[in-house]
């Protein structure tokens, strides 16, 4: 239950990552292990999430036609907008 001071023992949580165990006022939950986190450590991968939602989707978007190039799982931005310029679908009269 809550992890707050004496006077307010009901108010905030503790961060359920193993390093941190800050009290935070403000919690997040993680949708995919349930567990509290605080501030810092909310996201899949700020955690090592072993339950992260592994179907969203990331993109990156192309400076030259502001095109959204959509990412693989672990490709780095670079790789993906390199892929979509040698493409030849990368048009920049199309820039916004």
């Amino acid at each position: 239950m809550g992890g707050g001071k004496e006077y307010f023992p009901y108010i905030g949580e503790h961060c359920q990552y193993d390093d941190c165990n800050q009290l935070d006022f403000l919690p997040f939950t993680c949708n995919g292990c349930r567990k509290v986190f605080c501030l810092e450590h909310r996201t899949y991968r700020s955690h090592a999430c072993p339950k992260a939602d592994h179907s969203s989707r990331t993109v990156a978007v192309c400076d030259i036609c502001s095109a959204s190039i959509e990412k693989k799982a672990n490709e780095d931005d670079k790789d993906s907008l390199s892929q979509h310029e040698k493409s030849g679908t990368c048009d920049p009269s199309k820039k916004r």
